[in-house]
């Protein structure tokens, strides 16, 4: 049986939906969960997967188009179908656009919705057996991982990381042509590749800088689709992209080898400390040496005051906090060192444009694991 979401904000709708008698035996679709809104369809679906979700297209909170981008970018459901009223119909059709396989107009009609279901039903039985295919290639490439590239060559850009080295770009350009010769160009067999490659990257990454996660979205990384296109030349593109972003993102907050050793230790300290109060007296203490000088080498060497490089470590794991949790404001100044939440708030308004709240509510990265 096709298990089935069905997502309304209107109580008297899903019911309507799900007294229908074309659920079981008759067409092989169950009505298995239902939800009020985008919002608790998507946590629901994270939760589980059903094979196919009819959702309104008007709600609160996360309407149907929202819905339908979340499930796609996802892939929490083989199948979408929107709800909506005849007035509805642009919006409907946007849907389409967006990846709906198609759309029941209102006031429902059993019977449409009948020959719907017959065609759903193909649809999804089609994507399962993809699925079922991919899963038998990625199992056999599994086996043979080692042959489509050296794992030295993937240590090699390990270690170009830990000294946030640029060249770290060519060493990248060069295994993915590796790759793509070893297996033929073909685009699901480098897609896989690359996504493992990326994977044990961002593992040793963060064993080596124990503060990304706390810092850094690392969901853009790890949630890249390479299969939106079949060109090897653009699955290239795409790696190489995310190694030029990860070592952006590193050097942001720490310096290369090529910087002052005590500049080094500075960076260091306060990444280490970003979760309790830091300021340049306590760093100063930590390393035995007068405030002044301490502030005077940071300026030198960086061209930057090190009151402003702290604050906007804080401010980056502020907006971190924000994405990934249900923390109040007055906790995550706490939690940063500030004792006056509405001073942590200035910052972040000065430093974000926003104010915590209004940031929230705009917060994309899917993180977890950042509290």
């Amino acid at each position: 049986m096709f298990q089935v979401m069905i997502v309304d904000d209107m109580e008297i709708m899903r019911r309507e939906l799900k007294s229908l008698k074309i659920w079981g035996k008759r067409t092989g679709f169950i009505v298995a969960e239902e939800a009020k809104d985008g919002q608790d369809a998507i946590k629901k679906l994270k939760e589980k997967k059903v094979d196919l979700v009819i959702t309104d297209i008007k709600m609160p909170i996360a309407d149907g188009i929202e819905l339908l981008k979340k499930i796609i970018d996802k892939k929490l459901s083989y199948c979408v179908v929107l709800l909506s009223e005849y007035s509805e119909f642009e919006y409907a059709r946007q849907g389409i656009v967006y990846g709906a396989f198609d759309y029941i107009v209102k006031p429902i009609d059993e019977e449409k919705i009948e020959g719907l279901l017959v065609k759903v039903a193909k649809y999804i039985e089609k994507k399962k057996l993809e699925e079922e295919k991919v899963k038998k290639l990625e199992n056999e490439l599994e086996e043979k991982l080692e042959i489509f590239y050296a794992p030295e060559d993937v240590e090699k850009i390990i270690n170009l990381f830990k000294d946030v080295d640029v060249k770290v770009i060519e060493v990248a350009f060069n295994l993915v042509e590796t790759i793509g010769a070893a297996v033929d160009y073909d685009s699901l067999k480098v897609e896989y590749v690359l996504k493992r490659v990326t994977s044990t990257l961002i593992e040793a990454l963060k064993e080596i800088y124990p503060w990304l996660p706390k810092l850094v979205c690392i969901s853009k990384y790890t949630d890249i689709d390479f299969t939106k296109t079949l060109s090897f030349s653009d699955m290239k593109t795409i790696f190489l992209g995310i190694i030029r972003k990860l070592i952006m993102d590193i050097k942001k907050f720490q310096f290369g080898s090529e910087m002052n050793s005590m500049v080094r230790n500075i960076c260091k300290i306060v990444l280490e400390r970003m979760d309790t109060e830091v300021s340049v007296r306590i760093i100063a203490d930590h390393m035995f040496l007068n405030q002044s000088y301490l502030s005077t080498l940071y300026k030198e060497k960086t061209g930057n005051s090190l009151v402003e490089y702290i604050t906007m470590v804080k401010m980056e794991r502020a907006k971190m906090l924000l994405h990934n949790s249900n923390i109040k404001n007055y906790e995550i100044a706490s939690k940063l060192g500030y004792k006056d939440v509405e001073y942590f708030g200035r910052l972040f308004k000065k430093y974000t444009t926003m104010t915590p709240s209004k940031f929230k509510a705009s917060c994309t990265c899917t993180d977890k694991e950042n509290g």
